[in-house]
């Protein structure tokens, strides 16, 4: 993390429960992943409950096992810590941390990248100029770019700017390695360094890229999870996906507007084109707050797709 805010104690459910009332007493809500140096929730952060471990009927019924058998004690502890086990596992969907060590300021983050100065040494020159070469990285500055990074610029704060959002798609286009992905990417960083100075609404940033897709379906599970912390198949991601940005009534716990980037946005096109008419088509629902940025090479794209999609992707483009 990048700053320490005091020491706690982390421990599992058994010792959880055991513990006294405090402020710097956790249940570990997350696992980690090596591979990708992030943390992954485990269950939500919900309303604060207040629910006992043990509810007065099987304390009786303990107590009553306790009386009745004369082998002792052991029996009785099994029995107690199976029922105190089952309840912990059913409290902890909803409210894991609600009662004992709630943290006032725990967002929903879902994923959260561990910085690279607080888990590695400090790295020579060589390491430098190779981890800047890499095609991944993101320059500080992209010349001949300063027009297109304007209207990127202007596009997205004037859909912020908007309650609703409704209907926001920009599509961009371009042949390989002229800066696309970089440009969305260098003007989130400078929105974000606007939120910090509170000079922009804030909002979430989700991005997706179609080759890291092993099926152009987990489109929708890749931003569940990144949305939420949880892993679903596709077909209850894209039912979930689907009541959060078109039921009206629906409550959110985040209400604020997400930026979807979807960089080989072509990868996406299936024979009936399913996927990219659903995701386009989230925009256009009141009260949605989603802002979806397309990314593809091919100039004439929403020209070869069916006149339902193409409507949606609107006539922004760059």
């Amino acid at each position: 993390m990048e700053s320490l805010l005091r020491l706690c104690e982390v421990m599992n459910p058994k010792d959880y429960y055991k513990a006294k009332e405090g402020d710097d007493i956790f249940l570990c809500e997350y696992e980690y992943g090596v591979r990708w140096h992030s943390f992954k929730r485990l269950a939500e952060i919900d309303k604060e409950q207040d629910s006992e471990a043990v509810d007065s009927d099987t304390e009786w019924k303990l107590d009553q096992n306790a009386d009745s058998d004369s082998d002792g004690d052991v029996k009785y502890e099994e029995e107690r810590a199976q029922i105190l086990l089952s309840r912990i596992s059913s409290t902890h969907e909803l409210a894991a941390n609600s009662k004992k060590g709630q943290f006032c300021g725990l967002q929903k983050i879902g994923a959260k990248k561990i910085p690279e100065h607080t888990r590695s040494r400090k790295q020579t020159e060589l390491e430098r100029a190779k981890a800047t070469l890499m095609l991944a990285s993101l320059p500080k500055s992209l010349p001949c770019r300063n027009k297109e990074i304007e209207e990127i610029t202007t596009f997205v704060e004037s859909a912020l700017c908007d309650d609703q959002c409704l209907g926001r798609c920009l599509y961009i286009y371009g042949v390989p390695g002229t800066g696309k992905t970089m440009s969305v990417l260098s003007v989130m960083r400078n929105l974000r360094a606007k939120v910090d100075t509170g000079n922009l609404r804030p909002h979430c940033f989700v991005e997706v890229n179609g080759l890291k897709l092993a099926a152009p379906e987990n489109i929708y599970r890749v931003i569940h999870e990144a949305l939420t912390g949880h892993r679903v198949n596709w077909k209850k991601a894209l039912q979930l996906l689907t009541k959060r940005f078109s039921d009206v009534n629906s409550c959110r716990d985040d209400e604020r507007p997400c930026i979807l980037l979807i960089d080989e946005l072509d990868l996406l096109v299936t024979r009936n084109q399913s996927i990219l008419y659903n995701i386009l088509d989230w925009p256009t629902k009141p009260q949605a707050k989603l802002i979806v940025i397309g990314i593809a090479n091919t100039m004439d794209l929403p020209e070869k797709l069916l006149p339902r999609i193409s409507s949606r992707m609107g006539i922004e483009r760059l």
